[in-house]
């Protein structure tokens, strides 16, 4: 089942929350994310318990106006324009299958964040068999 997640900042990290089984990562997007820097960098990865780094794409984005970001399964949308100023849109295609193993930390950063940046919270969409109705300890394994 689709789950549509809305995370607020801190200090320039948006953490999905850990959960108890897989999640299938099918969207991230931001919109209206500006840096003091003209020219930023956006992190997003999963990392295990011990921190190790499982998956990572790293965009470069001109801030200066704001900018929109997104990361799909479906590709992305790269030139657009728009009424309200915000006309920046850069993008990442994600894999088919990127799976956020139970436990494990999905989060974007932004780099040398300033808090005068303008961080909108990260839409994230992600296809959960647990509400399906998976039982938690499934994750992954063969039944």
């Amino acid at each position: 089942m689709k789950r549509i997640t809305v995370i607020s900042p801190a200090n320039g990290v948006w953490t999905l929350p850990k959960q108890p089984f897989h999640r299938c990562l099918l969207l991230a997007n931001l919109t209206g994310v500006s840096s003091l820097y003209s020219f930023a960098a956006l992190e997003t990865k999963i990392q295990d318990a011990a921190g190790n780094i499982i998956w990572q794409a790293i965009v470069l984005f001109n801030s200066g106006t704001g900018s929109n970001l997104t990361f799909s399964v479906q590709g992305c949308e790269t030139d657009t324009s728009g009424l309200s100023g915000i006309n920046d849109y850069w993008g990442l295609p994600l894999p088919d299958d990127l799976t956020i193993p139970a436990n494990l930390v999905f989060s974007m950063t932004l780099a040398n964040w300033s808090s005068s940046d303008t961080t909108p919270n990260l839409i994230v969409t992600t296809d959960d068999p647990f509400l399906d109705g998976a039982r938690p300890f499934d994750d992954l394994q063969a039944p």
